[in-house]
């Protein structure tokens, strides 16, 4: 494998982006927002492009936001506004970029997904994933809220009272709860997955476009909502951001993983 962070392949009409950080278990750093959002949005544009397909290299999916992109951006000498607030420009453009997608959006989910990559599932077309993944969404431990517009579909999909233990208690769901709930539609052997989605997405492309995605517009969210909560959302994370509690739970994260090294 490239030690590129993200690896982006066209297979004919298929765009496949590959999380590869799995010596960091696929954490989302500052660049790779940027490259998996130019990734998506070129081949939203892209009229040789039909599907797009994000999967992830190693054992892990992603252990989501890289929470050492808050020390690299206040090293940067900017104060902590400025930092927050090109975090929520940063997540508000990704988050954006996946809501006004009008491709097929498929994921391979192969392995454990936590935060920002497991609350974006519900916004993919198809989510395929393998056998005993677990998602968790640790938001109020990091003094943190959610985000990937997850406050508006896990409620709906969930239920409320889930949601909250989900979005506020940090409970895990296993794959089979995702399954049940519709988040999952089939649950795979590891060294099935890629191929499996692959061949899905291949299949796509040899049907009728204008059919394939006037369905996909039809039995969407609703992407006008979508964007005014994503807009909610990554407002009250600038705010969370420079709270004392969440710079604090942040600090202690990131002593406790450098004194693990030692």
């Amino acid at each position: 494998m490239s030690e590129e962070k993200v690896l982006i392949k066209d297979k004919g009409s298929v765009r496949l982006i590959l999380l590869n950080r799995p010596r960091k278990k696929n954490a989302v750093d500052i660049e790779m927002y940027s490259m998996i959002g130019k990734a998506i949005a070129t081949a939203d544009s892209d009229i040789n492009i039909k599907v797009i397909v994000l999967s992830g290299t190693g054992s892990m999916f992603s252990s989501g936001n890289d929470l050492n992109n808050f020390g690299t951006a206040l090293s940067s000498g900017q104060s902590l506004d400025q930092v927050a607030e090109q975090g929520r420009i940063m997540l508000q453009d990704f988050v954006r970029t996946i809501v006004l997608c009008s491709k097929i959006l498929i994921a391979a989910v192969n392995g454990d997904g936590v935060g920002i990559m497991f609350t974006l599932l519900p916004l993919f077309d198809l989510v395929f994933c393998v056998h005993g993944a677990k998602f968790n969404a640790p938001f109020s431990r990091l003094g943190q809220t959610p985000e990937g517009c997850s406050t508006f579909t896990f409620p709906r999909i969930f239920g409320t009272s889930r949601a909250t233990e989900i979005l506020m208690l940090g409970d895990k769901v296993g794959v089979d709860e995702a399954k049940d709930q519709g988040i999952i539609s089939q649950v795979l052997e590891p060294e099935n997955l890629l191929q499996y989605a692959l061949k899905v997405a291949e299949n796509l492309t040899m049907l009728q476009q204008t059919s394939i995605l006037e369905t996909k517009r039809l039995t969407g969210w609703d992407k006008q909502t979508l964007l005014k909560v994503n807009d909610e959302e990554c407002r009250v994370l600038k705010e969370r951001w420079q709270s004392p509690e969440c710079l604090e739970a942040v600090t202690k994260f990131l002593t406790e993983k450098i004194n693990s090294k030692l």
